[in-house]
């Protein structure tokens, strides 16, 4: 059984908006004056509580929400459309952190009311932060769910890889793998309006992920953090079993293509062209592929050659490495 789950994504609030409610010198309208937010002080606070909660993988199960921490991920968070429930920033505010402020009050959340934003002594932040050295700002969110493609071209599929920085690696490459432009988005534009034209597509990313039995959770926050908010703009789901997930992608039409170190082909001696749609399928460092995976003929199985004395790529690079072979093969079919 695959499972989804989360929350609609709202309409997009493009940097052209946010501009309207940062311009300005303190106390324009639209404006947050970021030293007048409430201060919650007393770690009995509901939110405080719930943060701390949302630590806990079952709790982000049973809740739906999630923890997203530090400038990047939330704002990606406001990019992709998300509504946060509310935000933390640690007091006193650092002064960079106000457009942001802006942004989150001009973001409705999805009954019409404004996302809550309070301030927490600097201290207590530290104790919600999971980083060594925070950036002073968090949010509340509920998990988005973007929609199943229909038929994907490009699919990641993680076995059992528990370490959430390991995980989230590959799901960044993932959403950055592909041969296609994506859709044209006021905010995507805005924000890369600067960028030289490069003579070749802005690559689109894999359309979905799937994480077998064994993951880590990938709303975890390191997780997030390797996978630099990838998340947000990638269908990702959970499987029960490897049974489950190749009926998937053999709905979806693609091929599984898994890395092994035992296998007879190298990567670069594949036909990725012929394989059309494929699937890649990264085990665990520690463990490699599965046993269902291994046995299943409709897998076609490959190695990354490695130079002597170097015993094994961990599941980041060589996802990495796969997912670039598809896509390069993705450009040079044309599609």
């Amino acid at each position: 059984m695959l499972a989804t789950g989360g929350a609609r994504r709202a309409p997009r609030l493009s940097l052209a908006m946010v501009s309207l409610f940062t311009a300005g010198a303190s106390g324009t309208a639209g404006t947050v004056d970021v030293a007048a937010l409430p201060l919650i002080t007393s770690s009995a606070n509901t939110r405080v509580k719930m943060v701390r909660k949302l630590a806990h993988r079952r709790q982000r199960k049973r809740s739906g929400l999630i923890v997203l921490e530090g400038r990047k991920l939330v704002g990606d968070a406001l990019d992709a459309g998300l509504c946060p429930e509310f935000a933390a920033f640690a007091d006193p505010v650092a002064e960079e952190h106000a457009p942001l402020a802006a942004a989150l009050s001009a973001r409705p959340r999805a009954n019409g009311t404004e996302a809550g934003l309070f301030r927490v002594p600097a201290s207590l932040f530290e104790e919600l932060s999971d980083t060594e050295t925070p950036q002073g700002v968090l949010a509340v969110l509920r998990q988005p769910a973007l929609p199943a493609p229909e038929t994907p071209d490009l699919v990641l599929v993680c076995d059992a890889i528990s370490d959430p920085g390991n995980l989230g690696t590959p799901l960044r490459s993932a959403a950055g793998a592909g041969a296609d432009p994506p859709p044209p988005s006021d905010t995507h534009t805005a924000r890369h309006a600067h960028a030289p034209d490069l003579g070749f597509p802005v690559l689109p990313g894999a359309q979905s992920a799937v994480l077998l039995p064994g993951c880590a959770d990938a709303w975890n926050q390191k997780a997030l953090r390797a996978g630099m908010g990838a998340q947000l703009r990638m269908h990702t789901q959970t499987a029960d079993s490897w049974s489950d997930a190749s009926d998937a992608l053999a709905r979806w039409g693609c091929t599984p293509v898994a890395a092994d170190a035992r296998a007879e082909q190298a990567h670069y001696e594949l036909d990725w062209t012929a394989l059309g749609r494929c699937a890649v399928v990264v085990g665990s460092e520690a463990h490699g592929l599965s046993d269902d995976v291994l046995a299943d003929s409709s897998a076609t199985r490959c190695r990354i050659p490695l130079a002597s004395g170097v015993e094994s790529l961990n599941a980041a690079a060589a996802g990495s490495i796969l997912l670039y072979e598809a896509a390069r093969a993705r450009f040079q079919r044309g599609e």
